[in-house]
Formats: C-alpha cells, sequence, structure tokens
C-alpha cells in the first residue's frame, strides 16, 4: 500500500520489495525506505537522472544480497574460502578475485539472467584454485557448471547490453 498526501507526495508506504508509482520508486531496504520523488525537485532537473539513481541504488542493494548469498552457497561446492566481498563499478570487467580470498563483482551482472550471474560468481570462486584461464581453470568451472559455456557466451554477445 503505498499512500499518497494530497500534493501528491508519498507519505507512506508498506510493501514487500519494491514498488514504483507515478510519483516515486520506493525501495524497501531492510528496515529503511528510501524513496526517490520525481515530482518534487525543481522543474528544470531531468527527472530521469533520479530515476537512472534510483534504480543504479537498488541493482547495488541487491547486488549486495545476492551475490553473497550465491557466494555462500557456490564457495562450498568449489571448495574454497573467501575473504571480503564487494560490489564495484568496473568499466569492463564482471568480477576480480585476489589469492587472499577477496572478491569483487560488478553490480551490472544484476540485471543479467540468474544463471548468468551464477556463472560470474563460479567463474570467481574457481580463480581461487586455479589464477589463470588454463584448461584446468576451465575444467574446474565445468565440474560446477556443467553448462558455463551457454552462460560465458550470453555475457560475451549481451553483456554490452546491461546498462540503465
Amino acid at each position: 500500500m503505498v499512500k499518497v498526501s494530497s500534493g501528491g507526495v508519498v507519505e507512506e508506504a508498506v510493501f514487500e520489495d519494491v514498488k514504483a508509482t507515478s510519483q516515486a520508486l520506493v525501495e524497501r531496504l531492510d528496515e529503511a525506505i528510501m524513496i526517490v520523488d520525481f515530482f518534487n525537485k525543481p522543474d528544470d532537473i531531468d527527472h530521469g537522472i533520479y530515476a537512472r539513481k534510483g534504480l543504479i541504488t537498488w541493482y547495488k542493494r541487491q547486488a549486495e544480497k545476492k551475490i553473497r548469498e550465491k557466494v555462500e552457497r557456490y564457495a562450498h561446492i568449489v571448495g574454497v574460502e573467501t575473504g571480503v566481498i564487494r560490489i564495484k563499478s568496473f568499466k569492463s570487467r564482471w568480477g576480480s578475485c585476489t589469492p587472499y580470498g577477496d572478491l569483487e563483482f560488478n553490480w551490472v551482472i544484476m540485471m543479467a539472467p540468474n544463471r548468468v550471474v551464477d556463472y560470474v560468481v563460479i567463474h570467481e570462486l574457481c580463480h581461487l584454485i586455479q589464477m589463470d584461464h588454463s584448461p584446468q581453470f576451465w575444467r574446474e568451472v565445468e565440474r560446477v557448471m556443467p553448462d558455463y559455456f551457454e552462460h560465458k557466451e550470453w555475457l560475451k554477445d549481451n553483456g554490452h547490453k546491461l546498462v540503465i
């Protein structure tokens, strides 16, 4: 339920996940609520900028939650322990890792299909076993995700389309 004042401002929002109204994008973040109010900005400001910022914030928060869950799930299957997990903005990569187990992921990957996100997580976790892209590395990826090549190709063909 979204309660809107007579002036068109979202006053209260009750929802399970995310709602968008004609006035605002509302996001539930555990106990916090983010409201991007499009109609109470000065008239000379491009409202699209606020919508874009709101969507980026939402995707970053989703990445924090979902990628951490995937790392926890797949680290056990790969047989590795991880260090710090960070969500970042990269220009030309989907993830990276250090020999110490620290993992970094590009938040943009959250716009890809779920199995493609799984592939990126598995890819980075397998680097904790084999730090290069040798045949041994790809065998490890295939052991965990037999259909990895399909998702790797999807990313190669469509990754450039993941923009807001």
